[in-house]
């Protein structure tokens, strides 16, 4: 009974706004099926609360809102697609990570040389000022869904599509 306590106590400290240890970015044939506790099926900015605690800021436009939460070292994109309002009801499209204890599959931190990206991902390409890492179907077509900014032969950001707004 006790071992039982300890171990919702141990799931919950995870899950919890404030204690959220999970920086993992998970992909499956190529496919982002997480960020860290974050998955497609979170919506809204309340939603985002619910894992992250407050943000620390709240950016809407036309068709998306940007929120960021500074602690968790996370930026979050919301879409909609002109159904309704994004900070309201958006599905997690983008999330973007640029703190070092953020990392994916193959162990690539925030942090690491561009030399240890390659060697971990070395059919990498890259694109339009981005380094593609992974790619998988995407609404009729191949496109990238892990992409790595990196900035004097760092990698500084992991942007992952996570295209909710497209289910």
């Amino acid at each position: 009974m006790a071992s039982c306590v300890a171990l919702s106590a141990i799931a919950g400290a995870q899950a919890s706004p404030t204690g959220s240890t999970d920086r993992l970015i998970r992909a499956r044939h190529g496919l982002i099926t997480a960020v860290g506790p974050l998955t497609t099926a979170v919506t809204g900015v309340s939603g985002l609360r619910e894992i992250f605690g407050a943000p620390t800021s709240v950016r809407p436009s036309d068709n998306a809102c940007r929120v960021r939460f500074r602690r968790h070292r996370i930026t979050v994109t919301l879409a909609n697609f002109g159904l309704g309002d994004a900070c309201s009801q958006g599905a997690v499209q983008i999330a973007t990570v640029d703190g070092r204890r953020w990392r994916t599959q193959r162990e690539l931190h925030v942090g690491d040389s561009r030399r240890r990206m390659v060697r971990l991902y070395p059919n990498a390409r890259f694109r339009s000022g981005k380094w593609e890492l992974l790619h998988a179907q995407l609404f009729g077509s191949r496109g990238p869904t892990l992409l790595a900014i990196v900035r004097r032969h760092r990698v500084r950001k992991l942007e992952a599509f996570m295209g909710g707004a497209g289910d």
